[in-house]
C-alpha cells in the first residue's frame, strides 16, 4: 500500500527451460528457428500467466513511493 509499481516485468516459466543453463548455451540468437521457439514460449508464458494458469517464477520491478498513472507492466499484468 506504500508503493506502486513503475515498472515491473514478470516471466520465467516455459521458457526458463531454454534460456537456463541445462540448454541456454545451445541457444544461438543469430538463428531464425532459435528466436522463434523462444518468442513462442513467451507468448505462451504472458498467455498462461494472465489467465493465472501459471505464476510467474522472477519480477523486476522498479518501485514509488508516490502516485503512478501509468505502469509499465510486461510480462504478467498482475
Amino acid at each position: 500500500a506504500r508503493f506502486e509499481f513503475e515498472v515491473k516485468f514478470t516471466g520465467g516459466n516455459l521458457i526458463e527451460a531454454l534460456t537456463g543453463p541445462e540448454f541456454g548455451p545451445n541457444f544461438k540468437v543469430k538463428e531464425p528457428d532459435d528466436r522463434k521457439a523462444i518468442d513462442r514460449l513467451a507468448a505462451l508464458d504472458r498467455e498462461n500467466m494472465t489467465v493465472e494458469n501459471l505464476e510467474p517464477r522472477f519480477l523486476i520491478g522498479v518501485l514509488r513511493k508516490d502516485r503512478v498513472v501509468a505502469p509499465l507492466l510486461l510480462g504478467c499484468a498482475k
